[in-house]
C-alpha cells in the first residue's frame, strides 16, 4: 500500500558504481577509467558528485574497478600542485582543483571481480546500514533545467516512501538497449512500476520508458540481490527489481531533463558539444567553427 505523507527524510548517503571494464572505450579505457573522461574541464564522476552535493548528500562510496585508482586521487588533495598554485598567487586555480576535495566525504571500496552490477551493489551493505541511499553509474550524466535527477528522485521518495528509480521515454526502436518497465501512472511524472524487462525485442517491449539507472533504493535491495540467481556469471540490480515487484511496491519517476550516455563514444562526443555550446567562454565560438562545416 501506499501511503502517501509530507515526512521529509533527509537522504544523506550515496553509492556510485564504477566497476565495469569499459570496453566500449578500448584502448583509452586500460589506463583511463571511463568515469574520469571529461566533460569539458570536468571529469564526469565530478559532475556527478556536484549533483549529488546539490541535493544534500554528504557522504559517498565509490565502487572501483582495479585499475581506477586514479578516481581516489582526483579526490584527494595534491599538495604540491596546490602549494605552487598558492605561491603564485592563481586563487582561480586553486580553487578549482580544490573543489573536489570538498564535495562530500568520499570512501572507496574495490570490487575484485566484475561480477555484475548486483554483486558491486552488496559491497555497499556495511556503508549504507539501515539509511535510504542514492545508488547510480559514474557513466550516466543528466542535464537538468531546475532539479537535478537526485532532487527529482527526493521528491518522490519524500511523498511515496518506497524505493524509486529514475526513468524517461526513449526511442520505441532503441528498447533493445535499455531496461524498459511497465506501469501505472500516478501523477506529477511518478508511476508505480508493475513489471520490469532486461532488454527486451521490440515487439515485446511493455513500453518505451526505459530505467536509467539512477535510483533512490531502501536496504532491503540487498535482501532481494541475495535472492537473486547468477546468469552468465553475474548478479545484477535489474533482477532484484524484479523481484522486489513482486514482493512489494518499487515507484517510478519520470525525470525531467537530457540524458547522455557517456559510456557510449557518441554520446560522449554529443554531450561535450552540447556542454561546449551552453559555455559562456567557448560557445560562440564553436557555434562559429560548426558553422563553417560541410555536414552533407
Amino acid at each position: 500500500y501506499l501511503k502517501l505523507g509530507v515526512n521529509i527524510i533527509m537522504i544523506k548517503k550515496a553509492v556510485i558504481l564504477c566497476g565495469g571494464l569499459a570496453t566500449r572505450f578500448l584502448p583509452i579505457s586500460k589506463s583511463v577509467p571511463k568515469e574520469m573522461l571529461p566533460l569539458l574541464d570536468k571529469p564526469i564522476l565530478q559532475v556527478l558528485v556536484e549533483d549529488l552535493n546539490k541535493a544534500g548528500i554528504t557522504d559517498v562510496l565509490i565502487l572501483l574497478g582495479r585499475g581506477k585508482e586514479c578516481i581516489i586521487r582526483h579526490f584527494d588533495h595534491n599538495i604540491e600542485l596546490e602549494n605552487r598554485l598558492k605561491e603564485s598567487g592563481k586563487t582561480e586555480f586553486l580553487e578549482l582543483a580544490t573543489k573536489p576535495n570538498n564535495l562530500a566525504n568520499i570512501y572507496y571500496k574495490m570490487q575484485d571481480k566484475p561480477l555484475g552490477t548486483g554483486h558491486c551493489l552488496e559491497l555497499a551493505k556495511a556503508f549504507v546500514g539501515d539509511d535510504p541511499f542514492v545508488m547510480l553509474f559514474g557513466d550516466e550524466l543528466m542535464t537538468c533545467d531546475k532539479k537535478n535527477i537526485i532532487e527529482q528522485l527526493i521528491d518522490n521518495y519524500n511523498t511515496y516512501h518506497k524505493s524509486v528509480i529514475a526513468v524517461q521515454e526513449c526511442d520505441p526502436k532503441e528498447v533493445y538497449r535499455y531496461g524498459i518497465i511497465k506501469n501505472k501512472p500516478l501523477g506529477n511524472g511518478a508511476s508505480l512500476v508493475l513489471d520490469f524487462v532486461e532488454k527486451p525485442k521490440v515487439e515485446e517491449a511493455p513500453s518505451n520508458i526505459c530505467n536509467l539507472g539512477t535510483a533512490i533504493l531502501t536496504k532491503d535491495i540487498f535482501d532481494y540481490i541475495k535472492q537473486c540467481e547468477i546468469k552468465n556469471g553475474e548478479l545484477t540490480v535489474t533482477d532484484a527489481y524484479i523481484l522486489m515487484i513482486k514482493k512489494e511496491l518499487l515507484m517510478a519517476q519520470e525525470i525531467v531533463g537530457r540524458r547522455y550516455d557517456m559510456g557510449n563514444k557518441l554520446g560522449f562526443v554529443i554531450a561535450n558539444i552540447d556542454a561546449c555550446l551552453k559555455d559562456p567562454n567557448y560557445g560562440k565560438d564553436l557555434k562559429a567553427y560548426l558553422k563553417t562545416l560541410d555536414l552533407d
